[in-house]
């Protein structure tokens, strides 16, 4: 009673209605309570006979079908749902799909606290049954569609998952499944996925809901990892079932919203499907433009160097030369036409203007003859006012012929515009080249750079900027804004690497630091500027590989130093730990009195008779005796007395004392020297260590450093050696499907991140870009109203769907399209396939069993007939047995009397009885 009343009997009575005849409708009520009880118990051929014994001559749909279909839903009840969708007329239209979310599972969606939060805030709406089938689906829009958009986020996803919240105007079977994969229902969901009109799209959403859901349930990880597979191994059967490659590229060409299946692929990281010859080809083809919507098609195995030569010469370019070929010759043909009709059109022309003329005049004359005559208007005055009139009709038609031209005009630039984004310049290949090639002008205007700057001229002379370093500034800003534009991007699909961020943070403080001219410290600045370019320099020339990474060579052995790098992170965490307990143990030892100390002391001594202190110094304050005097000092002690270094050595202490006191400079200056005490075990790794020097070492010295030698060198080494190796042979294993995923993760970004013109012509276009964004994020907080913070969460109005229940292509986040024709017929070969399979397996196995039974029989047969032939030999031995027995019995002569006297009567009377 209280399932029928939670469930049933609300929505039945507000969908049957008050019946005119109590009976009837008790009748109806009884029907709908034994449906309940048949669909609870799962008793599926209960539920077929109910329904057959309602009167329903046209076998349609009715809505006791819907509200069983409903609670078969919420039960989930496997064989009651599939008996449903076998009826005429079978519609989700009145399936209220939040309320399945509301039903308990103890699985993924209780765990979610976000979702149950927004459940339970809208339970009211969701559970309320006067809502139409429209409404309550655009409550599950405004419910379930912000809480998928935002579990994507929080997996660093577009928000995939919430697209098909709105990929339909009503309840879809795409839906269910999705419904079905958050629960677990495998069975369910296969049964809903054999009815997506989507079949691959939508076996790819479900592998990302497994790996999604897996990230959170540790203990069912496992399992849906293994669903996961499967349900991609399902989408890459759809597309194995193409007959032709044309088939295949048309579903993975097909785009739903924003996303085509390939793009959706890349989005989830899909590499098992994007490693398939189908789409591999498909990638093959977009790389040198031969793809749908490109207007150009570039041969297949063009180079590099001609590739490059198309791109910067254009008037070489074939693609631009038979164009402006076929313009001349279709601009030709048009002239000699234009001539051959110039007399008939001047002709035509004038009979129209006569004609029109004609016509204008008879009008006016009507237009004055009609109008009754202005008592207070002369003639005068009134032929004025129609001539008046009759030009403003002119002035009129002039205006829509002028909106109709420029229409025209509107329609041919947007044409054009068109034609361009499928041009020359927008083919992957082509802006590949173009960008490797500008950077490697960068990267040459860099090394000039290099060279033109010179440290030993800054005290007597600051450099001023040179054309050269001006244009190489600009350069490194738009090298910067590029990089900028394209993390921020909408259609990114990768991370920035952290190589990339500390280049351009290196490359803004040093042109930063060149820049700055006015404050004392410009000539240590300008230091930095030289010491940040020459380190930076490394990370420009690694951007080459790459470039070059889509050679596959290349590209393999760029993703094992991608790993490799991995793990030298990892190992330089330990590593450190290791070296600052040793750095700390040689500065322990070293502290105190040391036998150095006394050539310290002479160090010192003559640092100060080579250079007496100089408050004021020679240079103005700025490199002053007390500069020089350190220089001496440090290139006493180490040995070194070149001039170049000193000054080096000098600029780096002005930096300290800039951000620090005088006294904790110089402290830190002579703690990070490469022979102070602190800074031995750095270097002592790389066999940077004199004998010598041990033993002149305080005790404890010479065999911490065997010990450190021993550990770092041999023991370290060997394990990143070993790590090294074990990332090698994993990494090759799978680094075929991995080039192929970034492959077309770098062909992405060509087509829809990237800008086609290359830095540095590119920096107002990203200038522009980065503004606009900057834009966006301060105005958002002045959005307000339900489009805002529809537009905030990444989703659509629902009062932007037509009242009809159908949507366009605005509707959705670039557009709701219909799925092609193939997709659904290899869905259907698929499992056709897949039917046939489970019918050969089947039979193998029946077969099996039956020779098996066969064998049973056969052996049971040859045992039977032993048994019978033992028993027969055991019978024939018996009866020999017993004639053996008689004939010895028949041979043993008759027992004698004994012999007596007395009673001879009563002796032989026993004996005979005995006998």
């Amino acid at each position: 009673a209280s399932l029928s009343s939670q469930s049933m009997v609300s929505p039945e009575s507000s969908a049957l209605g008050t019946a005119a005849d109590p009976l009837q409708h008790a009748q109806r009520r009884r029907r709908m309570r034994a449906i309940q009880l048949a669909v609870k118990w799962n008793r599926p051929l209960v539920v077929e006979a109910i329904f057959k014994e309602q009167h329903n001559p046209k076998g349609e749909f009715t809505k006791s079908h819907q509200l069983a279909l409903q609670y078969a839903l919420e039960l989930r009840r496997y064989d009651v749902i599939r008996l449903l969708m076998g009826y005429q007329g079978f519609s989700l239209q009145f399936v209220n799909l939040c309320k399945l979310y509301l039903v308990p599972n103890d699985g993924f969606l209780d765990s979610d606290e976000k979702l149950q939060k927004e459940l339970l805030t809208n339970q009211g709406r969701i559970r309320d049954t006067t809502h139409s089938p429209r409404r309550s689906y655009e409550c599950f829009q405004d419910v379930l569609g912000v809480w998928l958009k935002n579990i994507d986020k929080a997996e660093g996803r577009p928000g995939v998952l919430s697209l098909s919240a709105f990929a339909e105007t009503a309840p879809h079977f795409a839906h269910l499944f999705t419904w079905s994969v958050f629960l677990g229902e495998s069975s369910i969901a296969d049964l809903f996925w054999r009815e997506c009109d989507d079949p691959a799209r939508v076996a790819l959403l479900g592998s990302h809901q497994c790996l999604l859901m897996g990230n959170k349930m540790v203990t069912s990880k496992s399992r849906l990892e293994e669903q996961a597979e499967r349900y991609e191994q399902m989408a890459v059967d759809v597309i194995n079932a193409a007959d032709s490659q044309m088939d295949a590229f048309a579903v993975l060409e097909h785009k739903e919203g924003r996303f085509s299946l390939l793009d959706l692929a890349l989005q989830l990281e899909m590499k098992r499907f994007l490693a398939h010859r189908h789409c591999q080809a498909l990638l093959d083809r977009m790389w040198n433009g031969r793809h749908a919507g490109s207007s150009v098609e570039l041969p297949e195995n063009i180079s590099m160097t001609a590739l490059l030569w198309r791109a910067t010469m254009p008037l070489t370019n074939p693609h631009y030369t038979a164009k402006a070929r076929s313009l001349y010759q279709k601009k030709t043909q048009d002239e000699a036409s234009k001539k051959a009709r110039a007399g008939l059109k001047v002709e035509r022309m004038l009979a129209i203007a006569k004609d029109a003329m004609r016509a204008a005049r008879v009008e006016a004359t009507n237009a004055m003859a009609a109008e009754p005559a202005d008592l207070n208007e002369t003639s005068v005055v009134r032929r004025k006012r129609l001539s008046e009139d009759y030009a403003q009709k002119q002035r009129n038609h002039f205006t829509k012929f002028k909106a109709r031209a420029r229409g025209g005009v509107g329609a041919k630039l947007a044409q054009a515009a068109d034609s361009a984004k499928k041009g020359f310049y927008q083919v992957p290949s082509v802006i590949f080249v173009l960008r490797f090639f500008m950077h490697c002008l960068f990267l040459v205007l860099y090394t000039y750079v290099l060279s033109y700057v010179d440290i030993s001229k800054i005290p007597e002379s600051y450099p001023a900027l040179s054309d050269a370093e001006k244009v190489f500034h600009l350069w490194s800003l738009s090298i910067v804004l590029d990089d900028v534009a394209s993390a921020i991007d909408a259609d990114q699909t990768e991370a920035t690497p952290p190589i990339k961020i500390l280049r351009n943070v290196l490359m803004v403080v040093g042109v930063c630091a060149r820049l700055e001219t006015a404050t004392r410290h410009a000539p240590v600045l300008y230091s930095m500027y030289q010491i940040l370019l020459s380190f930076n320099v490394v990370f420009i020339a690694f951007a080459l590989i790459e470039y070059r990474s889509y050679s596959k060579p290349i590209g393999v052995l760029y993703i094992v130093i991608q790993r490799m790098m991995q793990d030298l992170v990892i190992f330089m965490e330990v590593f450190l730990y290791i070296v600052v307990g040793f750095m700390l143990a040689f500065y322990g030892l070293y502290s105190g009195a040391t036998p150095n100390e006394g050539a310290a002391a002479d160090a010192d001594a003559a640092a100060d008779a080579f250079a007496p202190a100089d408050p004021a110094g020679s240079y103005g304050g700025t490199y002053g005796g007390e500069q020089l005097q350190r220089g001496a000092r440090r290139a006493l002690r180490t040995g070194a007395a070149s001039g170049a270094s000193e000054g080096v050595e000098d600029q780096v202490s002005e930096l300290w004392e800039a951000a620090f006191s005088q006294e904790t400079a110089e402290k830190l200056d002579a703690h990070l020297e490469p022979t102070s005490a602190l800074m031995k075990p750095m270097w002592a790794v790389y066999g940077a260590f004199e004998l010598e020097e041990l033993g002149n070492a305080p005790i404890g010295v010479a065999p911490l450093m065997w010990i450190y030698v021993l550990l770092s060198s041999v023991v370290l080494v060997n394990l990143l050696v070993a790590m090294f190796s074990d990332t090698y042979t994993k990494v090759v294993e799978q680094a075929e499907k991995e080039f192929r995923y970034q492959r077309y993760q770098r062909m992405y970004s060509a087509q829809n991140v990237w800008d086609p013109i290359p830095p540095p012509f590119s920096l107002p276009i990203n200038a522009l870009k980065l503004f606009r964004a900057a834009m966006r994020v301060l105005l958002a907080p002045f959005r307000t109203g339900a489009a805002a913070t529809a537009r905030g969460a990444g989703i659509v109005d629902p009062s932007r769907f037509s009242a009809g229940g159908t949507g366009s292509a605005a509707d959705l986040a670039g557009g709701r399209s219909k799925p092609p024709a193939q997709s659904k017929r290899l869905q259907l070969k698929y499992l056709e396939h897949v039917e046939a399979e489970e019918a050969q397996t089947v039979e193998y196995k029946t077969t099996e069993v039956q020779g098996a039974m066969n064998q049973i029989h056969a052996t049971q047969g040859e045992q039977f007939i032993l048994l019978r032939d033992l028993i027969k030999d055991v019978k024939e031995s018996v009866q020999s047995l017993k004639r053996e027995v008689d004939e010895i019995k028949r041979a043993q002569p008759a027992p004698k009397p004994p012999p007596t006297l007395r009673q001879p009567v009563a002796y032989a009377a026993s004996a005979t009885a005995a006998a």
